[in-house]
């Protein structure tokens, strides 16, 4: 009987020793499990900073690009405004909204009419070119008087 019982805590033994060795298995399994879960978070904790970092530069890029466009079409706007130039006002009642060195209609008047008196002596000496209308050829068949209203009538 004493066999039997020695057999039987072998036995038990045995299988607590299992049952531990089991036990340290599983234990080491969930290691690796949450060491590989860790591992994937933390690529995919990577994937999301370079999304976000990407996305940002690409915010940071627009706005630059539309502050550049306004700042251009801001002093494209007032570089066409009048009274935009360089230089000062000219003072006076009669100013007109000149500039200093900017000159004015009046004081071209009298090259213009000097420019329209010499081509109109050139035009009268025949020097000059000559501008003549000219009648178009062979452009349209010619008809007669007699093609829109007939002689029947």
């Amino acid at each position: 009987m004493i066999y039997v019982i020695v057999i039987l805590l072998i036995v038990l033994l045995g299988l607590f020793s299992l049952s531990s060795i089991s036990q340290s298995y599983a234990t080491a399994q969930q290691a690796q499990a949450a060491i590989e879960a860790s591992r994937s978070a933390q690529i995919a904790s990577t994937g999301n900073l370079v999304t976000i970092l990407v996305m940002a530069l690409l915010i940071v890029s627009v706005l630059v690009a539309v502050a550049v466009i306004a700042y251009l079409t801001y002093k494209l706007k007032v570089k066409s405004m009048p009274g935009s130039g360089k230089g000062q006002w000219v003072s006076g009642p009669n100013a007109n909204f000149g500039r200093v060195g900017q000159p004015s209609v009046n004081d071209l008047l009298p090259s213009m009419m000097s420019m329209l008196i010499l081509q109109m002596l050139r035009q009268q000496s025949g020097q000059g070119q000559q501008f003549t209308l000219e009648e178009p050829q062979d452009e349209l068949p010619i008809l007669g008087d007699d093609f829109w209203m007939p002689r029947d009538v």
